[in-house]
């Protein structure tokens, strides 16, 4: 019975990322990057074209530091982040 538990814990660590009105599940583990989360989005919708100006938004319509940890922006399991170009690094 202690595997279950294990697999509940796996299962929540996963943000529904919504890309052109699509959405998608992202694993991530709260102590890796947010970098790692993004290039990990940015891989789930196969996104290869400037690739270094997109972020990933809170739907509060807040954009999250591609520094840091996941854990320190955070980014909580079953959140809806959004995957949109960069107020900032867009230009």
């Amino acid at each position: 019975m202690s595997a279950l538990p294990e697999e509940q814990h796996h299962a929540k660590d996963v943000v529904d990322v919504t890309y052109n009105g699509v959405d998608k599940d992202v694993s991530f583990v709260p102590q890796e990057s947010m970098q790692a989360l993004l290039d990990q989005s940015l891989n789930a919708y196969a996104i290869t074209a400037n690739r270094h100006l997109m972020a990933l938004w809170t739907t509060g319509n807040v954009e999250l530091p591609i520094t840091g940890s996941v854990a320190d922006a955070g980014v909580a399991p079953g959140q809806t982040l959004v995957l949109r170009p960069s107020a900032v690094r867009g230009g």
